[in-house]
């Protein structure tokens, strides 16, 4: 047991505490003229016993039970019966009462009025300390209590002003106070022998930035003139035309010339030559492996070369797998589509100035590369080309081509595509999950906690108990996918739990064995389960699927599934099984003799291209070529008849004159009250 203990500061904020060390009283900052008081009491709970903020509310607990309020409309004194013995409110006329509460042995509450309220804090012996806990406002009355009125009857408020003379002086001295704080001169120093050490150091230091650094100087004209020759000297020369109708500006004047060598005369250049003259003059720097592995935004634009030689890569630049495109001229091309024999001639039509171009050129220089590479079956068949559609409009009125970048195909000379393969690519969303699953599990518990982790991994899934559940699902979805005209199985993955039951395994195999991927779900436990575990080998990526279906399932699951997974099933297991679905899927792509399918990106790719390459070119062998686009006639328009417009007002013929009305009135039908 300790003494007791006030840590303040100045403004009156800080901490009081008991001897046993824990809070009495904490008073903390509310505005910058006024506090909040908080009053504790000696227990490990610390109960507060009095809050009071900075506008004068709270409340007080007596140590008999009585209890003290107040609030912005008034207060209210009970006894420990919770009888209210004084109410009030606050306003003129109303004198609140004069309240003395004994909140325990350390803590009193005084209380006259809002402006006239204290807590007295006393420990034993003289040790203590008094609290204000009255209402403070930033200031009492208004302006127009002292304001004054002028000669004209306006209200001038009595305000202290300070001029701006004085708060220049006043800021200055506080920057004065501040550099001798940063850097105190030796007239400021107070004691002698410090005084004279920074005065010897002045005589030495003060001059040093005068005299060693002068700054920036002119340099006279010549200077001027010797930069502005060493800036012409690196360009290079441009001839006259002979066309020019104005004067040159700028330096076009020194540039100009007649003789090659001579730097204030022009070299004699062509557009092709010029090029290459500025190349010579202004090499390709090599860049760092830094830059080359950037975002490559300018990538299908700029090539960026460097890179160290070696055995794969001889010449030093980071290679790209691209063939250059032979380019064809537009009013040659039917005749070289023609001269191909049995090869597919795949045109790229494009222009040099667009980005999107560009970037189509790109991939199909890539295509050229796997083909020259023989990365695809039957390479000799692929031919790949382009044409420079700025140069000419024999193809875009030819083949009806409006939109870049395009691409036609031929086969011995027919037209067999024409389309731009869906344009830019796109990523595939990785939440999209192109898999449809049936998911067989028995027991509920398990059921709750597998759709749990399905839904959150955005799988679309069927639930089912039992094979004949699973049946009626089945027949389901094969009636969904006849009616669309999809030729698919219902299921690309059985997700079947180890409590299915041994009479429901034989039916699961004959609906989905041959064409949906089965995967067993084992719930291992204890010793045993660990064991069966250590045995298994998990061969995946993310060692969530297993192979060794008998080492961890029940005989009569292992003998229907592929592979096995642990249950409660996982989100790395579950990535695994997205693995080998995707590689499933692109084996069954490439089944037919097809380049492999792009599964990640929708659009212009160089796999989406190869494979309509390959499209084409049977299309072209069965015979199925596309109509001369030049030689089909416009539709006929068939006009619409004249519909009568809304605002016509319809009208009959009058009846004939000798019709009358008396004719068609039987007069001999009584009426009643007749």
């Amino acid at each position: 047991m300790g003494a007791p203990r006030l840590a303040f500061d100045d403004d009156g904020r800080g901490m009081a505490y008991y001897a046993s060390g824990r809070v009495a009283a904490c008073v903390c900052a509310a505005t910058p003229y006024s506090s909040c008081f908080y009053f504790y009491k000696d227990d490990r709970k610390n109960t507060p016993l009095c809050t009071i903020d900075d506008k004068a509310c709270g409340f007080a607990d007596g140590k008999d039970g009585s209890r003290f309020v107040l609030s912005k409309k008034g207060g209210i004194h009970s006894d420990g019966d919770g009888t209210i013995k004084r109410e009030w409110t606050w306003g003129e006329g109303n004198k609140p009462p004069l309240v003395t509460l004994k909140i325990n042995d350390a803590l009193t509450l005084e209380f006259a009025d809002r402006d006239a309220c204290e807590v007295r804090l006393r420990f034993a012996g003289t040790t203590g300390r008094d609290f204000d806990v009255s209402l403070k406002e930033k200031r009492k009355g208004s302006y127009l209590d002292t304001c004054t009125r002028r000669v004209g009857g306006a209200l001038d408020p009595q305000i202290t002003r300070v001029s701006l003379s004085q708060r220049v002086a006043e800021v200055g001295l506080k920057s004065q106070a501040l550099r001798n704080t940063m850097h105190p001169k030796s007239g400021v120093l107070t004691n002698a022998g410090t005084r004279s050490i920074v005065a010897a150091l002045e005589a030495g230091f003060d001059d040093y930035d005068r005299t060693h650094n002068p700054g920036a100087t002119f340099r006279g004209h010549e200077a001027h003139l010797n930069s502005q020759m060493m800036t012409r000297s690196e360009v290079p020369r441009i001839s006259l035309t002979g066309a020019e109708t104005r004067p040159t500006h700028g330096l076009g004047d020194t540039i100009y010339g007649a003789s090659l060598m001579e730097p204030a005369t022009t070299l004699k250049l062509t557009g092709f030559d010029l090029q290459f003259e500025l190349n010579r003059m202004n090499p390709t720097l090599k860049r760092s492996q830094m830059i080359r592995g950037a975002s490559g935004r300018f990538s299908d634009q700029i090539p960026v070369y460097g890179g160290v030689p070696t055995v794969t890569n001889p010449t030093g630049k980071a290679e790209s797998g691209r063939v250059a495109l032979p380019v064809i001229a537009p009013d040659a091309l039917e005749a070289y589509a023609a001269s191909s024999g049995d090869s597919l001639v795949c045109v790229a039509c494009v222009r040099h100035d667009d980005p999107t171009c560009c970037k189509a050129e790109a991939v199909a220089q890539s295509a050229r590369g796997a083909i020259s590479r023989k990365e695809i079956r039957d390479s000799a068949k692929y031919d790949l080309v382009k044409v420079e559609m700025s140069a000419s409009r024999v193809i875009a009125d030819r083949y009806n081509v409006y939109a870049l970048p395009a691409f036609l195909m031929f086969y011995q000379g027919q037209l067999v595509y024409a389309g731009q393969l869906g344009g830019e690519k796109i990523r595939v969303a990785s939440e999209f999950k192109p898999y449809k699953m049936l998911y067989v599990e028995p027991t509920f518990s398990d059921m709750r906690y597998g759709e749990k982790l399905l839904r959150k991994l955005r799988f679309s899934w069927d639930l089912c108990s039992s094979a004949a559940e699973a049946g009626s699902l089945k027949a389901v979805a094969d009636r969904a996918a006849v009616a669309k005209g999809e030729r698919k199985a219902a299921y690309d993955v059985v997700l079947v739990a180890d409590s299915l039951s041994e009479g429901d395994a034989a039916p699961l195999q004959r609906l989905f064995k041959q064409d949906a991927l089965v995967i067993g779900l084992a719930a291992l436990k204890g010793t045993e389960g660990a064991k069966a575990v250590a045995r298994a080998r998990f061969t995946s990526k993310r060692q969530g699927l297993t192979k060794d279906v008998d080492v961890v399932l029940p005989s009569h699951v292992a003998s229907i599934a592929d592979y096995a997974m642990t249950k409660p099933m996982k989100g790395a297991a579950l990535e695994d099984l997205l693995d080998v679905l995707g590689a499933r899927r692109q084996a069954l792509s490439d089944a037919d003799g097809a380049p492999s399918q792009d599964l990640d990106y929708r659009g212009l790719t160089v796999k989406a291209l190869l494979r309509q390459c390959y499209s084409a070119l049977q299309a072209g062998q069965r015979g199925a070529s596309i109509a001369d686009p030049s030689k089909q006639g416009k539709r006929k328009k068939i006009p619409l008849q004249k519909a009568y417009p809304v605002t016509k007002k319809w009208t009959f013929p009058a009846p004939a004159h000798d019709a009358k009305i008396e004719g068609l009135i039987d007069l001999s039908y009584r009426v009643a009250g007749q």
